[in-house]
C-alpha cells in the first residue's frame, strides 16, 4: 500500500499539472485547427476552354479561372473540396453540357459546387489511374494505363458497360 507522502511529491504534483495543461491545449488547438490540401500545380496536363473559363488539369488538383479576369488567382479544387484525389489528369464538357474530370482511381461529374465521384478501383481496392475521357453520345470512354473502359451515362448514372 502506497503511503500518502509518494502520491504527493513535488515530482507527482508537477507530473500531475503538466498532463492536465497539454491535454487541455490539445483539445483547445484541435478545435481551431483545419484540414488543408498543400499541392502543386505546376505540372498542367490538360487545359479545356468552357464558355469563358479555363478549366485546368493538374497534378495537384483541378484550377479554373475565368480569360477575362486575369488578376484573379481563380479557384481551386483538391481532395478535401470533393475530388477526392489530386491527381487530375482530363477534363471535358459533354454533349449534353456535363462536365467530366479523370484522375488518380476517380471518374468525377464535375458541376460546382457539385461533384459526384464514381470510384475506379481494382480487386485489391487500390485505385486505378484514368488518363483520359472521351464523349460518344450516351456513352464515356475512359483511358486508363491498361484498359479502355465504356461507360453509359443513362445508365444507373454511371454503369461500366464494357472494357
Amino acid at each position: 500500500m502506497a503511503s500518502s507522502k509518494t502520491l504527493f511529491t513535488p515530482f507527482n504534483v508537477i507530473l500531475k499539472a503538466l498532463v492536465a495543461i497539454l491535454l487541455f491545449c490539445s483539445a483547445a488547438f484541435s478545435i481551431e485547427l483545419e484540414w488543408k490540401s498543400m499541392t502543386s500545380f505546376k505540372d498542367v496536363r490538360r487545359m479545356k476552354l468552357i464558355d469563358d473559363t479555363v478549366y485546368m488539369a493538374t497534378s495537384g488538383g483541378l484550377l479554373i479561372n475565368g480569360v477575362n479576369d486575369f488578376s484573379s488567382a481563380g479557384l481551386e479544387f483538391t481532395n478535401v473540396d470533393g475530388l477526392g484525389t489530386v491527381d487530375i489528369t482530363d477534363i471535358i464538357i459533354d454533349t449534353s453540357g456535363n462536365k467530366w474530370v479523370t484522375g488518380m482511381g476517380r471518374l468525377l461529374r464535375f458541376d460546382n459546387p457539385v461533384i459526384e465521384q464514381f470510384p475506379f478501383l481494382d480487386q485489391n481496392n487500390n485505385p486505378i489511374k484514368l488518363h483520359t475521357v472521351a464523349d460518344d453520345g450516351d456513352f464515356l470512354w475512359i483511358g486508363t494505363e491498361i484498359v479502355l473502359v465504356l461507360i453509359s451515362k443513362i445508365d444507373d448514372g454511371g454503369q461500366i458497360q464494357d472494357s
